[in-house]
Parts: structure tokens; C-alpha cells; sequence
């Protein structure tokens, strides 16, 4: 199951709009293997970081690297999401293109995401 940042830090700030929600799925989308981005894991942390502080962006952190597999987002990863990219035509950030690339590759199919640009996406089913 891949992780996109909208689900995780909505779990974790009291006041985001899509907490409630994010509490709900928690249990049943933290038993499952986890999967994000290296993209993904800046996003995370640095949205944490804003919200909440460095300690609580640090615990996040802590967390992310004992619990889910992490892929790294190189710029071979980059291009090679180039193709998703231009195929939405700019509607999704290359983070986003690249986590539609690494599902692709590791044969995924659910993104646990409040972000409703996952929707249309062909062999993708979008949790929220």
C-alpha cells in the first residue's frame, strides 16, 4: 500500500481537515506493509516540521524509517515518472508522478491520500 503525505500528516496535526479520517484508517492501514517516496518523506517532514515542531517532525521521522519501505526518488526515478508527468499534463506534482511510477513498478495498487488527483488514474484505487 503506498503512503502519500496528505494521510500521514493528517494523522498527525490535530487540525488538519482530514484528521478525523486519517484516525479512522489508521488501524487498518498501518497493519498493512507501507510503502512511500523519498519525495514523500520530505513532504511529510517538512509539513510536520511547519505544524508541529522538529521534535515531533523527528519522532514522524523515527517512525517512517522503522515502519515503511522507502524508495529512494532519484533523478533516474524522476525522469523515468517524466512520461506520468506530461501524460496529466502538470495536474500532479512529480512526487506524485513518481509514486504513481514506483506503484506501477512494485505493482501496487491502493494510495491511502485525501489528494482526489489520484481518481482517474488508471489500475489505482485512492483510500480516504
Amino acid at each position: 500500500m503506498f503512503i502519500d503525505s496528505s494521510y500521514l500528516i493528517g494523522l498527525i496535526n490535530d487540525n488538519d481537515q482530514y484528521h478525523k479520517r486519517a484516525i479512522e484508517l489508521a488501524e487498518t492501514v498501518e497493519k498493512n506493509k507501507l510503502m512511500i517516496t523519498t519525495l514523500h518523506l520530505s513532504e511529510i517532514i517538512t509539513g510536520i516540521g511547519k505544524i508541529s515542531g522538529g521534535k515531533v517532525s523527528n519522532e514522524v521521522l523515527e517512525y517512517i524509517l522503522d515502519n515503511y519501505t522507502i524508495v529512494d526518488g532519484t533523478l533516474k526515478l524522476c525522469i523515468a515518472s517524466k512520461d506520468s508527468y506530461l501524460k496529466y499534463d502538470g495536474t500532479l506534482s512529480l512526487a506524485d508522478a513518481v509514486a504513481i511510477t514506483v506503484m506501477k513498478e512494485k505493482n501496487i495498487y491502493e494510495i491511502v491520500s485525501f489528494d482526489s488527483d489520484f481518481d482517474d488514474k488508471k489500475g489505482i484505487v485512492r483510500i480516504h
